[in-house]
Order: C-alpha cells, then structure tokens, then sequence
C-alpha cells in the first residue's frame, strides 16, 4: 500500500509505504524517511476500508459508524489487482490495474530523496520480523496459558508462520498453526476442528498489511458483532476497542488494550452477564524481543488430526465461546 499526501499548495507533504519487509513513512517538510513498527491506521480511529470490501461489510461499518463511506466499490477477484484511488475532497476515483507483479511497477514505487534521513524506529521483535509471545490469564473460571508465534510481515511468514497453542484449565487443549486447528480433550482425543490459523481471528495478524486494531474491528464487523474504538485516557499511544454481543441470554463484552506503535494486543477482558450475575476473566499479552534463548515451550505445533474432521470456520465468536468456558 502507497498513500500520498498533498498540502493546500498541491504539493506532496508525505508518503506512506507498506510492502512485505517493512512500513515506511517520508515527510518531505523535515526530510526524514521513518521505518516503523506499526501499519498505517486512521487517526480519527475509523476502520480502514477497502475499496474491494464487499456490501455487508461496507453497510455494517456505515452503520456502526454513523454513515461515514469509503472510496467507490471495486469488484475485482484474486490477486494481481492494483487499485488506486484519488481522493479530492468527497470525490474518489478507483481505478483497477491487473498485474501479476504490480509492487514493482513504476507508478508503485516512490522515489525517495537520496538525501533524506533515515530514521528506524522499529523494536527488536519488529526488525527481526516476527517474535513469539505467551498468553495468561482466566477464562470461564479456568486457568488459560498459551504460547505462539505471529510474523510481522509477509517477508518472515514464509519461513516463521504463525501458530498458538492455548491450553484451558486441565480439560481443553486448543492448537492452531498452518497444519490446522484442533480442539483436544484431556485424553488428547480430537474433539472439534477448523481450518488453518483459525484462532488469529479476532487477534492480530500484521503479515496480512492491516493494523490490529482495523484487523480487530474488521473480523467482528464480518461476523456482525457491533464495536466501539477511543483511545485509552490521557495518550494516543494505546486504543481500545469494545466488542459487543448477546449470545444464549448471555450480554458478552470484549476489551481489547492495544498499543497502537508496537501494532500489538496488550490485553483482552471479557465480562459474561447472564442477569443473574457477571463473569469476568483476561488474556494478557507478552511478546518476546530475545528469541535466541527460547525454550521448548515455543516448539512450533503439528497440525496431526486436525483434518480428519469436518471443518467449520471458527472467526471472531471462537472468543465469545472462551469467554463463557466453552470451546468445541
């Protein structure tokens, strides 16, 4: 992705790029090229639209939103597609360019001033291009760890794709990585299975270009779960993002903490309220920087058995299930 942004002059002022290695920002008034961790976001903190998102998606998020409309719909299938927009006030002009390698097209480059000054302020983790991390905390009244893996672009997905093992009190063990996605029981017998990765829904999944906090937001509103965005009090380093749903009599409440530069979750509460009282529990979120001294509790998992069984896709409401201590 490539954005462009005029002053009142018509001048260029700055330029966004993102592409499978890194995200990069110019800012032509200071002349300083920036590298950064996170992908481009809206500061207004509306959901990033696209315009090949399709009607449910588009009038969901209008209505979520209180109207607001994204560029003209294109209907364009697979991949090899480059749509580019102009912008000029309320007016948008897509154009659709099909090509098998359009990233190295002329009009995608940009080119940056052999002067400029480059300014990495990427992490460790980030630099790298992928990390592990752990997951803890309660669910349902059960104990939940986890560890995984999550690659932050498409460069490190080839050879460090992502995976998460969650294991729920002493009953449930729930694996996901590109083999597949199995619910196992204490026995280890295979009791639920979906298709690949299933459990990055609902989380963040930086490889495929989008911030966490649009990832977030855009799995609900596929799923129709209806949200809320600020960012946390005082600072604009940290969002939240409030999901909403009523399922078999139970109001459910996902709150996401999200730390917008690192592209991040920091943290997921749930609150189940079933009218006769209220359930709480949290996933928290550590990533590691050092992966050099990681032990075999990040040994990737196979995905054995997890294609024996009829498979269903899991989305978003997999975590409405493990807020309320059900999973199958």
């Amino acid at each position: 992705m490539r954005i462009v942004e005029y002053d009142r002059q018509g001048q260029q002022s700055r330029c966004w790029v993102q592409d499978e290695r890194a995200n990069y920002c110019f800012d032509r008034n200071n002349y300083v090229i920036s590298i950064n961790n996170y992908r481009a976001w809206n500061e207004d903190l509306s959901v990033w639209r696209l315009p090949t998102d399709k009607t449910q998606m588009r009038e969901f998020l209008s209505t979520v939103e209180g109207g607001k409309e994204a560029a003209g719909y294109v209907p364009c299938e697979g991949n090899g597609s480059l749509v580019i927009v102009r912008q000029n006030g309320a007016n948008a002009s897509p154009q659709v360019i099909n090509h098998h390698n359009v990233s190295d097209e002329e009009y995608f480059q940009y080119d940056w001033p052999s002067g400029a000054k480059i300014i990495d302020n990427r992490d460790v983790m980030h630099k790298r291009g992928w990390t592990y991390f752990r997951i803890t905390g309660e669910a349902g009244g059960e104990k939940v760890t986890g560890t995984g893996r999550i690659p932050f672009v498409y460069a490190a997905w080839g050879e460090n794709k992502p995976w998460l093992k969650l294991k729920i009190g002493n009953k449930t063990e729930i694996v996901s990585s590109a083999g597949g996605t199995c619910v196992r029981d204490v026995g280890g017998w295979v009791i639920a299975s979906y298709p690949a990765e299933s459990l990055f829904k609902g989380l963040a999944r930086p490889w495929l270009g989008l911030h966490t906090i649009d990832a977030v937001r855009r799995d609900a509103a596929e799923e129709e779960m209806r949200f809320e965005t600020k960012y946390a009090p005082g600072e604009q380093r940290r969002a939240n993002v409030v999901l909403t749903e009523r399922a078999e009599n139970n109001d459910i409440v996902l709150n996401y903490i999200i730390d917008m530069e690192k592209d991040v979750i920091e943290k997921i509460t749930f609150s189940v309220n079933s009218g006769s009282n209220v359930r709480t529990g949290e996933l928290k979120f550590s990533y590691l920087e050092d992966v050099e001294s990681a032990g075999d509790e990040f040994a990737e998992p196979g995905g054995k058995g997890c294609k024996g069984l009829q498979q269903r896709g899991a989305g978003t409401a997999w975590l409405l299930e493990l807020a309320q201590g059900r999973f199958d």
